[in-house]
């Protein structure tokens, strides 16, 4: 197996992967899934003018996923060596009365169709410079007049190398990077309080404070609370409600999406499990998973 050198080698070789799926499903599954993580994070807290909290870690691990018919067993491990890997790989069979052996086919690498270039890895920016950030958007916030009461700024920054492999041939690898800096501004005025809020991210680099500069954010957000200050207060009562589709599908998903999910169907752990074909609720909706 062969990989394009445009692109970071990923967390583990193919041959260990392929070693950890067969143990898997050395005794005989349906299906074996591993899936690695190599995560590193930052984050940083400005409030009342002093950094209270500042956090940097590296979280790495793997997870082997066994099916077998309708069951499922799950084992994990923090520790990316061969030994723990197979451990992990041998723990999650075990779960599973199973028999005989199933082959894993040659694992075939597909890139991912979507890429996210990085022009500054905020791993290789000084944490000063991160402090400076969250400082400049303070010091803009409350340039903004004397009515702004409190300044909040944070900046995170994550990592995060991923590999999915299975007993299909499927190998994929991907390399995410995620910046995000928010700013909250709390004015008042007499006994009145306003918050304003800004909170650009995107999937890439540091690039996000060039394009975004923190000044210009904490200026955005102090303007948002002063002039929330002489807004009206909105009208009490019953009106329409008009929800984007996101909105209405995470309602609709946690209200009794779960319940029609096919895996609890088939284990009959479901209300609509003996329901098929039956027509509940409004004939103004449709869902169609």
């Amino acid at each position: 197996m062969c990989f394009d050198p445009r692109y970071p080698a990923p967390v583990l070789a193919p041959d260990l992967v392929s070693k950890v799926l067969a143990h898997a499903v050395a005794t005989g599954a349906d299906h074996a899934e591993l899936f690695v993580e190599d995560r590193d994070s930052t984050g940083l807290k400005l409030e009342d003018r002093r950094v209270e909290d500042v956090a940097s870690g590296r979280d790495r691990g793997a997870g082997v996923r066994v099916i077998a018919g309708d069951k499922v067993a799950y084992a994990y491990t923090n520790v990316l060596t061969e030994a723990s890997l197979i451990e992990a790989a041998a723990a999650a069979r075990a779960g599973l009365s199973t028999s005989g052996s199933t082959p894993v086919t040659d694992l075939r690498e597909v890139r991912p169709a979507i890429s996210h270039p990085v022009t500054r890895p905020p791993l290789e920016v000084d944490m000063a410079d991160k402090v400076l950030a969250i400082q400049a958007a303070d010091d803009a916030a409350r340039s903004a007049g004397a009515e702004i009461r409190q300044v909040v700024a944070s900046y995170m920054d994550v990592r995060q190398k991923i590999l999915i492999a299975n007993t299909e041939g499927l190998f994929v690898a991907d390399d995410r990077t995620r910046v995000r800096f928010a700013v909250q501004v709390v004015a008042g005025r007499d006994d009145r309080i306003a918050t304003g809020f800004e909170a650009p991210g995107h999937s890439g680099g540091f690039e996000l404070l060039d394009e975004r500069p923190p000044a210009e954010l904490g200026s955005k957000a102090a303007a948002k609370a002063l002039t929330m200050l002489d807004a009206r207060p909105a009208p009490a009562g019953e009106f329409p409600v008009v929800l984007a589709p996101g909105t209405g599908g995470v309602l609709i998903h946690e209200a009794c999406g779960h319940g029609l999910e096919a895996d609890t169907l088939v284990k009959e752990a479901s209300v609509y499990a003996s329901r098929a074909g039956e027509r509940f609720g409004t004939e103004d909706v449709t869902i169609v998973d």
